[in-house]
């Protein structure tokens, strides 16, 4: 799936949801704003008044585990996260990255960043805010998160576990955002 916009007037945009797959016969669509559920629509258009700071992405309704990449409504600086691999494979022992990139529309320095494990979210001392991997004792001395450039975080695991098979996603908070992903993540499978 892909997002384009195909008008665009002050701050109101026309987005269009497209896809190169066969789809079933008048789909519903659900559309996401930075990463939240705004609504599903019933139409693979979607009219929105936008700030400059927001994304957008979409998804089959039934098919929400293969949504499209979140995209700027207008320019290439909005707040989006992008993850490098929707699923990495590994074995028992090995280690593994999982990269992601992100914007912040305010490119703001005084920023947090975090990965976590969403189905850990019943353990949460608050179910919607994630607890940082980093601090997760199932993890002691075998995560570390690398920022080895502007805009991308690695998650990297070491002597991995079959218990590490889940999907990571990453999060990021700026003085007056937070992105708060819905959207799936990367899906790791440790095998044997």
């Amino acid at each position: 799936l892909q997002v384009s916009r195909s008008s665009l007037y002050s701050n109101w945009a026309e987005l269009q949801c497209h896809s190169r797959c066969r789809l079933p016969d008048r789909p519903s669509y659900v559309w996401y704003k930075n990463g939240q559920m705004i609504q599903a629509e019933t139409s693979s258009s979607y009219s929105v008044s936008f700030s400059y700071a927001d994304s957008y992405s979409c998804a089959v309704k039934g098919l929400e585990d293969f949504p499209s990449p979140s995209v700027c409504v207008d320019g290439q600086t909005c707040n989006r996260v992008t993850y490098t691999d929707r699923s990495i494979c590994a074995f028992k022992g090995s280690s593994v990255d999982i990269s992601s990139t992100y914007n912040s529309y305010n490119n703001n320095s005084d920023k947090s960043t975090l990965w976590f494990r969403p189905e850990h979210s019943r353990q949460w001392q608050n179910p919607s805010q994630p607890e940082d991997l980093s601090e997760d004792s199932q993890y002691a001395g075998r995560v570390q998160v690398l920022e080895t450039e502007r805009g991308r975080s690695t998650l990297r695991i070491t002597d991995l576990r079959e218990s590490d098979s889940a999907e990571y996603r990453f999060k990021f908070k700026t003085g007056s955002f937070e992105w708060r992903s819905r959207l799936p993540g990367t899906t790791l499978t440790v095998t044997g």
